[in-house]
Formats: C-alpha cells, structure tokens, sequence
C-alpha cells in the first residue's frame, strides 16, 4: 500500500514500484482513485503488480487455515486489475505496466515469487513477460 501511494502522490521520487499484493481495498479503495498526480507526469515509470489467484477465493482453497477471513471484501484479485487497467489508461508515454495473478499463491506466499518476477519485469530487458 505505501508503494501504491508513493507512485499515486509522488510519481518522480523512483523511476520502478515493485507492488506486492497491495491493499488497494484500504480506506474504501480510495488509491484506485487518485491519479490525478500521475496525469502530469511526464518521466519514465514501470510498474510491476502482482497478487496470488487464491488471495481471492473461497474458504476451502484458503492457506492457512483461517486466512480466509476478509480475502473476498478486500478484492485484492479484482483490486489490482481495477488498478492495472487504471494506470494503462491513463496513456503515458513513459509508463510501463506489468500486472499479473500468480497461480497457486495466497497473500502468505506470493512475496517469493512476486518479488523475483517483480525484479526482472523491472530491471531485466530481455526478460519475456505477456503484456
């Protein structure tokens, strides 16, 4: 959530936000509405976002047992790609989006796997993401 509202409130302080299952439900989702900073910006900026597929899910799927309280009102699933699809539309030249859903993860973890992906979406330029 600080990374989300580093970019949103300060977009020239980094140059790559590595966003880690954030919670964008936090105050009533109240990051997935404040672009306004990001519309006058006129640097480069990549973005990668990822969430685990089962930090969304039903209780049967849920890891560790009674995690699952919350996971469905905090939409972390939905909430990143409201987020993703948020920032791609906003068409700036210098921003570059990679979001992805990591199969079998949950919010307990998706940190190894997102942060490894997240670093070379990031930093590594032959690295091949799906756009």
């Amino acid at each position: 959530m600080l990374g989300a509202h580093a970019l949103l409130s300060r977009p020239s302080d980094f140059r790559r936000y590595l966003l880690i299952s954030p919670s964008l439900w936090w105050a009533n989702a109240e990051l997935l509405t404040k672009l306004d900073h990001l519309r006058t910006h006129s640097g480069k900026l990549s973005v990668y976002l990822a969430a685990g597929d089962r930090e969304q899910t039903t209780a049967s799927r849920a890891w560790p047992t009674g995690s699952e309280a919350g996971m469905d009102e905090a939409k972390m699933v939905d909430n990143l790609r409201t987020f993703a699809g948020s920032l791609q539309d906003l068409h700036l030249p210098g921003l570059t989006v990679h979001d992805e859903v990591i199969a079998g993860e949950h919010h307990i973890t998706i940190w190894p796997a997102a942060f490894s992906r997240g670093l070379l979406a990031l930093h590594a330029t032959s690295y091949p993401l799906e756009a």
